[in-house]
């Protein structure tokens, strides 16, 4: 494992940056509609209490956005999710639930159209066999903003599968199984489950798989809004858990947005 100061370093508002450039027709969309509002509020035709009304509707939506990026700012940029070093330490890689050593010759990165470690997971354990498998062809619909991440930062390797399961890979064979922001993606449960009996399948007796996700809570819903929608709640995750016949071996939280869940057979 490399040490962090040996690693490449991002820019620190890269993480922010990227979700801006990936949803920037929403963030565009967004300003128009508040700067109209602005404008019409400040019509002399317009009743006082209408004016009133409209310039408070303005302010919240732009608090709104303001606290999703800093929402975003936090998770991707100034929690250990923006390096991803956190893996190399966590019990996932270092140690199993007698404390003995893991091995981590073995690596199965999932996502969702777009790597979210930036290429980082083959720096930190540069010695293991890292492979991907990338859901989002099997997903049969178009997300714009997947599509402009993959084109401004196109896969550094070629997945070794594009389906939910049938994955070219041995029975109990991974040690480590990052699945980081994607499972979501799958909006089906059955579909999920599907997902998550391919990764039991494939995951070695003493492997871990690591999910990282935003979760429907009250804290995701103060920064994301609706947005918070799209997440899965936390009954959600544990149904597709159980229903695997996977355990959850440890939780817990990077910033009040994310969850990790450390999950083995």
């Amino acid at each position: 494992m490399t040490s962090s100061n040996t690693r490449s370093k991002r820019s620190r508002f890269a993480g922010l940056s990227r979700v801006i450039i990936f949803n920037w027709p929403l963030y565009v969309f967004a300003l128009i509609s508040i700067c109209t509002l602005c404008i019409l509020a400040l019509s002399p035709l317009l009743e006082h209490r209408y004016s009133f009304l409209l310039l408070a509707v303005a302010c919240v939506a732009f608090l709104q956005i303001l606290c999703s990026l800093l929402a975003s700012h936090w998770v991707y940029d100034l929690s250990s999710i923006g390096e991803w070093s956190w893996i190399g330490n966590s019990s996932a890689t270092t140690a199993d639930s007698n404390g003995f050593a893991k091995s981590t010759d073995r690596i199965l990165m999932v996502n969702a159209g777009y790597d979210e470690t930036d290429g980082q997971l083959f720096e930190i354990f540069p010695t293991s066999e890292i492979i991907t498998v990338n859901l989002y062809p099997s997903l049969a619909r178009l997300e714009p903003s997947i599509v402009r991440a993959q084109k401004l930062f196109p896969a550094k390797v070629k997945p070794v599968s594009n389906e939910i399961c049938h994955w070219p890979v041995a029975d109990r064979s991974i040690d480590l199984l990052l699945v980081a922001f994607a499972a979501h993606e799958v909006r089906n449960h059955e579909d999920r489950v599907t997902l998550f009996l391919e990764m039991r399948r494939v995951l070695a007796d003493s492997g871990r798989i690591v999910l990282i996700e935003h979760v429907q809570d009250l804290a995701n819903f103060f920064a994301y809004n609706i947005g918070a929608f799209h997440f899965l709640k936390y009954s959600d995750w544990i149904s597709c858990v159980k229903e695997a016949n996977l355990r959850i071996h440890n939780q817990f939280k990077i910033t009040p947005f994310v969850r990790v869940f450390e999950l083995c057979r």
